[in-house]
């Protein structure tokens, strides 16, 4: 009787400690989807930089242009792989998914507003625009 009830405390203290280190973790990857959020991002702004070089003119302007959408062709894999992890970064992702479809032009007030998020930064919407509006981080709203 009493291996019997020390086999149960074992198995018990066995699932204690499973759960603990499943808690461990999932804690620590929890920050994989921002993590991927912002390498996607890094690659967002290469493409806003070349791509506002392209629009200046010049010989190399087709050239500027094809690299920045190429940086946005980059962003979208790392970008599907932070939705996967955290759900918050679907409108980021769902942006990058349409560069075949829509003028990089048309995307910058998005990108530029889903990758404040991603870093805590500020963004400026439109090159007119005077003020900076601060978007947070959704998953440190959301307290998570």
């Amino acid at each position: 009787m009493a291996r019997l009830k020390q086999t149960a405390r074992t198995r018990v203290l066995a699932f204690i400690a499973l759960l603990g280190t499943g808690g461990i973790l999932l804690a620590a990857c929890s920050g994989t989807g921002t993590a991927l959020a912002v390498q996607a991002c890094q690659h967002v702004k290469r493409s806003l930089a070349l791509y506002e070089k392209s629009q200046r003119g010049g010989a190399d302007s087709q050239t500027l242009y094809q690299e920045a959408v190429h940086q946005l062709v980059l962003a979208e894999p790392l970008a599907a792989r932070a939705t996967s992890d955290a759900p918050q970064w679907n409108p980021l992702m769902t942006t990058l998914h349409s560069i075949n479809k829509t003028p990089e032009a048309a995307l910058i007030t998005g990108l530029k507003a889903q990758c404040a998020a991603a870093t805590g930064a500020s963004v400026t919407p439109n090159a007119h625009a005077t003020s900076t509006t601060t978007v947070g981080n959704t998953a440190a709203a959301n307290g998570a």
